[in-house]
Order: structure tokens, then C-alpha cells, then sequence
């Protein structure tokens, strides 16, 4: 039972560096602390505490790791004298928190979009600390055991009829929440009570809907013939001094397009589009790109508007938006700002048959910088969940999925999607790598690759260059320069995992703290994790699941991707729209997930004891 002791007080002092008295006057290693949270789940969880351990911070206290976690002999003898219950008991006695509202689901599962065949996915916040407000849902290739795509029924039903009045991902206390029809579809802490009425978002007959006004979420509806194309046939603009892209005016429209011939498709253009989305919304500070023309007829045009007198104008784009060079950072569709502010973002030089001009003078260019797709001189890298071809095709596949979800260990065993494969090759005498020694990283095009196979480009080579002030890593033509000689060096110490990957000769790693790899001065603490990379053998470089501050931010797998697939946002639209452009949400991969299955095993043993 929980008793309450009268007259009790419990007290928390906050730390406050303006009081003194409030200042720490000792230190606690965080290994103490990780140990003593997994000391108390073992000794008080019993079972449970394999679910404890599951979390990637208490990755060095498996078998065989650096950690342990020490004799509980003194708390087990006190618990039989004492005749303690188990956890199952507990879990029983509360179950109105636990199983009504989800926090011990029945199943988890992935949610698939038939017409996209892909799968909803976790964007999760990479932000440090506890703001979580960048975190999102897109839709992505399903990829079975995913975390991120694991969902479940979660908050209760008002009045007390039990679960579930909408969804969480499993493991992390982010909940589909919708707040208007035409919004995005937002990631929000869980609400656990059924009373948010945002996330009352319940899977009927095939829609997804946001009961509070019949909405269903569904993926953006492309306007005017937009088919956006694949994913990966997508490119991001960039503004840089010289560029191929040159203006096109439109006649039947008014506007104009900014178009560049393609490098896959000879004969063919490509043209700069907004972003594919179905909503100001979802469209807003998103990046430009540049598409197959014939794939984007609508999202490619544009239209000059307020004149500078200069030749410059603001530029309207789709959704009621405006293009807006973000202080040379890249090309973004952006809410239109008042004339009177007359805000150089905003204002471009648009002439027929001549580069796209943005005037760079405010960062102390003396030459206009045009508008260009990325590549010629090095793409940047980003991180994306780890992700097979089989994978990236069974969106597209007319077949039915596999039942059954694929081991890790099968995964890093098969071809990894283009633009996640990379091979060593050893330079200068070096070895493969394992050891040491020096090489290089290739992008891998597989057979049958598509566009990206039939160009006859120049194999391109993991390196590193200057971006906004960051060394960043990139991919460019392979040139054997010392900018593409990579290092790797394997973790040392008992059950470590991974190892830093350095550009040779210099003192720089691939970091994975944030969204998006960088180069930082190596650091080889054990319990410095972010700049830990596992070199799989199908091409993988992927950075394991990574925690920081005692566990309250964490990060799954990723790998290094140099063509990532554009993520499909989603948003609440009108159902009988939704259903007219065939959107079909369906469950896969459905399991008992681990700490459910413990419950339903201490119930059939009948278990009260710990």
C-alpha cells in the first residue's frame, strides 16, 4: 500500500547561481548515477528491469560491458524478510494508469500509407535539453524494428472507458496531436488523459482521424498535376557566385521558372520547386529544390511581385509564400514580409534567360550570388535512419510486405538504399582501414541504381569542406586529395563499441551530437559517445543510439546518407478528400513488445512476491 506519514514534508531545493547556498559542493560521475537507477530497477522491478536495461544508457552495463551493477544480496534479503510484492502486483493495482492509458500496450506496430507505401515516422527533436519542439511526424520507407516507427494506442478515454483515445511512438513520450484542419500533423509530449482533444486521433475503417472535427491526416495532395517525383530525384538549391540555372518566363502563367539542365536525364531540365506540401503550413521555412520539371508543373512557378525600382522583386511562391535566401544559407519558402521593410532575403533578380540573382553584399560579397543546384563542388552529408534497398523498393513494390520484421543483423548484411553504401579503398600503402590505416570512403551505385547508375558520373568520395563557418563532411568527385583520407580508429576499453572515424593526418571526427554530422576535434573518452561510428560491412557508417544528460535526450541509429530522401510531411485535411486520393492507413508488423509480455508471463505464474 502507499501510506503517507502525517505531519511529513518533502523538500527540493533548486540551484540557483545568484544563492550561493544553493551551489553544488560535490560532484557525482555519471556512471553513479546510471549505476544507482539501475541498481533500484533491479532490485525493485524484478523482471521489468530488462526493459531498464534496454535503454541505450545502460548500453555499458550489458554482458561483457565496462559497468556493473554490484551485489544486491543486502536488498533482496530485506524484500523476503519483509515479504515485498512484485512489481506485477503493482502494475495490477494501478492499472488504470498503465493499461488505460497505454503505457503498457497490448501491441506495438508500424502505420503504413498504402497509396505511398510508406510508413509514419518519428522525427525527434535534436535539440539539447528538454525542448522537444522541433520534433515531427513524416512519412518514410518502412523499415521493420525501426523504434521510431513503432506505434501504439495510448491515452485513456474521457469518462473512464479505458484505452486508447489516440497514438504515441513506443519508448518515447511523443503523441500524434493535430490542432486544425489544414495543419501539420505535430509530435507532442503525451497527454496521458484522454482530455487534449488534439490528440484524439483514432485509425477508422483505413482513415486516420482527428475526431475533435472529423478531419483525416493524410499526405500533402499534389495541386495542378504536382507529382514531386521519387524522393530521391529531388536536389537542393544553393545560392553560390556562378551557376547554370537560368530564368525561364511562363507565358500562360505570368511567372517564371528557374530551370537547370539535368545531370541524370540527357535532354531533360530540372526546375526549381517548393516544397511538397499541402499547406502554408507545412510549406513554411522549408527548403527549395530543384525537380524533373515534367514532375512539378505547379510548385515550379513563380510570380515577381513588389519591385524595388532596381530590377529586384519579391518573389511569390505556392501557399501564399515568398522565396527567402536566409542570409545566403539556402534557398527557403518563407511567410512574405511587409514592403516597407524592403528585406534583401526577399529580394531577387529574376531576368528571362539569365541566373536566378540574389544580392550577396550584406555578407561582403561584391558579386551577386545566383541560385544552383548542389553538387558541383560537394554535397553535404546528413544523417538518416538506416535504411536497405529492399527497403526504399518495397515502398514502390506492388507486392504484400513480409510478416515477419527483419533481424539487425540480416539488415547489415544487405544492400544498404543508394546513397548509404560507401567502400574503403586503401591509399598510400594503407590497409582497409580496421587497423588504422589510411583510405578512402566511395559512394557506392549499385547495379540497376537508376539515374544516379546511368550517368557515367565521376565516383564521388567522402570528404570534408567549409559550409556557414562549419566543417562539415561532404561528397564530391573522388580526387585522392588529402580532404578524402579517412582514419579509424576502434574504441578501446572493456565492451566498447565503435570507433572515431578522423580525416587522416589531422585532428578532426565525425560527430553525431546534433541533426547533422559535423567535424570536431576528436575526443577518445570512453563515455564520449557522439563521436562513436560503427563501419558495417554491406557500407554503413552508422552512428549507434546515442544518449546524453543522464538519458533525458537520446537519439536513435543513424548512417550517413549523401542522397536522403525527402521526408513527406503530413497534415489533417477533409476526409472525403483524403479518401478520394486513396489514403489507406493500415497496421504492420504487429508484436507484444517486451515489458507486456513480462506482465502477461507474471499473471499466468501468478507471481506476488518479488
Amino acid at each position: 500500500e502507499i501510506m503517507v506519514a502525517e505531519g511529513s514534508r518533502v523538500a527540493h531545493m533548486w540551484r540557483d547561481p545568484a544563492k550561493p547556498k544553493t551551489a553544488l559542493k560535490y560532484a557525482i560521475p555519471t556512471d553513479h548515477v546510471r549505476r544507482n537507477r539501475l541498481r533500484a530497477s533491479q532490485a525493485w522491478l524484478g523482471p521489468w528491469a530488462e526493459k531498464v536495461r534496454s535503454f541505450p544508457e545502460f548500453e555499458d552495463f550489458r554482458e561483457g560491458g565496462r559497468l556493473e551493477v554490484g551485489s544486491l544480496a543486502n536488498v533482496e534479503h530485506f524484500q523476503k524478510q519483509l515479504g515485498c510484492r512484485g512489481f506485477d502486483w503493482y502494475l495490477e493495482r494501478f492499472q488504470d494508469l498503465y493499461m488505460g492509458t497505454g503505457r503498457l500496450p497490448s501491441a506495438t506496430f508500424h502505420l503504413r500509407e498504402r497509396s505511398t507505401g510508406l510508413c509514419l515516422q518519428l522525427e525527434p527533436s535534436t535539440s539539447a535539453g528538454s525542448d522537444t519542439s522541433d520534433a515531427k511526424f513524416v512519412l518514410a520507407p518502412c523499415i521493420a524494428g525501426m523504434e521510431l516507427q513503432r506505434i501504439h494506442g495510448a491515452n485513456a478515454i474521457s469518462g473512464g472507458e479505458g484505452c486508447c483515445s489516440g497514438f504515441k511512438v513506443w519508448d518515447w513520450d511523443q503523441c500524434l496531436a493535430v490542432y486544425e484542419t489544414g495543419g501539420p500533423l505535430n509530435a507532442d509530449a503525451c497527454e496521458g488523459g484522454g482530455d487534449v482533444p488534439a490528440q484524439r486521433i483514432r485509425l477508422v475503417e483505413g482513415a486516420l482521424v482527428w475526431e475533435d472535427r472529423g478531419a483525416c491526416v493524410a499526405p500533402p495532395v499534389p495541386q495542378g498535376g504536382d507529382a514531386f517525383g521519387t524522393a530521391s530525384e529531388a536536389k537542393k538549391a544553393v545560392l553560390r557566385v556562378g551557376c547554370r540555372a537560368r530564368v525561364e518566363d511562363d507565358a500562360a502563367s505570368g511567372g517564371f521558372r528557374v530551370v537547370i539542365p539535368s545531370e541524370d536525364n540527357e535532354g531533360s531540365k530540372l526546375c526549381l520547386s517548393s516544397p511538397a506540401a499541402g499547406s502554408a503550413e507545412e510549406a513554411h521555412d522549408q527548403a527549395m529544390r530543384f525537380r524533373p520539371c515534367e514532375a512539378a508543373p505547379h510548385a515550379s512557378i513563380f510570380v515577381r511581385t513588389l519591385s524595388r525600382g532596381d530590377g529586384r522583386h519579391q518573389i511569390a511562391a505556392p501557399f501564399g509564400l515568398c522565396l527567402d535566401a536566409a542570409s545566403g544559407q539556402g534557398l527557403l519558402t518563407y511567410m512574405c514580409h511587409p514592403a516597407e521593410l524592403a528585406d534583401p532575403n526577399q529580394l531577387f533578380a529574376a531576368i528571362d534567360g539569365e541566373p536566378f540573382r540574389w544580392n550577396a553584399s550584406a555578407l561582403g560579397s561584391h558579386q551577386d550570388w545566383c541560385v544552383d543546384v548542389e553538387g558541383s563542388d560537394g554535397e553535404e552529408v546528413a544523417f538518416a535512419p538506416c535504411t536497405t534497398q529492399d527497403e526504399v523498393a518495397s515502398a514502390t513494390a506492388s507486392g504484400q510486405f513480409p510478416q515477419a520484421a527483419t533481424d539487425a543483423e540480416q539488415a547489415h548484411r544487405k544492400a544498404p538504399k543508394l546513397g548509404q553504401g560507401f567502400e574503403r579503398r586503401a591509399v598510400a600503402g594503407g590497409s582497409s582501414g580496421a587497423d588504422g590505416g589510411v583510405f578512402e570512403l566511395r559512394e557506392v551505385v549499385p547495379s540497376g541504381g537508376g539515374a544516379a547508375a546511368a550517368s557515367g558520373a565521376a565516383p564521388r568520395c567522402l570528404g570534408f569542406g567549409i559550409r556557414r563557418g562549419e566543417t562539415l563532411p561532404l561528397v564530391a568527385a573522388c580526387d585522392g586529395s588529402a580532404q578524402q583520407r579517412w582514419r579509424y580508429r576502434p574504441s578501446a576499453g572493456k565492451g566498447a563499441v565503435g570507433g572515431h572515424l578522423g580525416v587522416a593526418g589531422e585532428d578532426f571526427c565525425i560527430d553525431a551530437s546534433g541533426g547533422k554530422p559535423t567535424l570536431f576535434s576528436c575526443i577518445y573518452d570512453e563515455d564520449f559517445l557522439s563521436q562513436r561510428f560503427l563501419l558495417r560491412g554491406n557500407g554503413w557508417i552508422e552512428a549507434p543510439r546515442y544518449w546524453a544528460d543522464n538519458g533525458r535526450r537520446k537519439l536513435p541509429a543513424r548512417c550517413l546518407d549523401s542522397r536522403p530522401l525527402e521526408a513527406v510531411r503530413l497534415a489533417a485535411m477533409d476526409c472525403d478528400a483524403a479518401k478520394e486520393a486513396g489514403v489507406v492507413w493500415e497496421q504492420l508488423w504487429a508484436e507484444t513488445p517486451l515489458e507486456t509480455r513480462l506482465f502477461q508471463e507474471a499473471k499466468s505464474r501468478g507471481d506476488t512476491v518479488v
